[in-house]
């Protein structure tokens, strides 16, 4: 009845006639949700494998983190639609998928038929506290991160054009990070 109930809020949600505990204003790291050309906010999450997610372990990479639901079917859509547009871009990004609200159980029966990217990390994010955060308000909500740590992309929802975008997003990112060494300023 619970995973009912949660299911029928997030979708009263989506339309934006309420909202679930995760999408509403909470405790966040005190900055605010995530800017384009901001730092992304912090990371710290345990695995559906139980380690920690750290941001020591996603430092100086592209990342994708994706906020979403097993039950949501525009989180599967964008989920594929990932998956493509990593490939397509021949992205390395590291990808972490953000469960909210779900138990270890639900998202490991997901996962197992899933097509989840290589490599990506699947989170959990029981209380939404990583959700309201990032300001993760709507399913699925997409960030794009470059190497240096900055939000360079946002995403809301799921809809088309979602993979040309995200195709973009990663060629955009993947040329970003460290400053490349240039010509010397003038006069040296």
């Amino acid at each position: 009845m619970a995973t009912n109930w949660r299911r029928a809020a997030a979708v009263v949600a989506l339309l934006g006639a309420g909202a679930p505990a995760w999408a509403t204003p909470g405790p966040s790291d005190g900055q605010g949700p995530p800017r384009i050309g901001a730092a992304r906010p912090a990371l710290e999450l345990e695995t559906r494998d139980g380690n920690l997610l750290t941001d020591a372990r996603v430092a100086g990479r592209p990342l994708v983190v994706d906020f979403f639901a097993t039950w949501c079917v525009p989180c599967r859509n964008a989920l594929r639609d990932l998956t493509a547009a990593r490939q397509a871009a021949g992205s390395d990004a590291l990808f972490v998928l953000v469960d909210l609200g779900e138990s270890p159980e639900a998202v490991a029966r997901w996962a197992a038929e899933a097509p989840v990217p290589p490599q990506a990390l699947v989170a959990l994010d029981a209380q939404g506290v990583a959700a309201r955060r990032w300001g993760a308000n709507r399913l699925p909500s997409t960030f794009v991160i470059d190497a240096a740590g900055v939000v360079r992309h946002i995403n809301r929802g799921w809809g088309p054009g979602y993979r040309e975008r995200l195709t973009r997003w990663l060629r955009d990112v993947a040329g970003r990070g460290e400053p490349k060494p240039g010509p010397p300023p003038p006069g040296r």
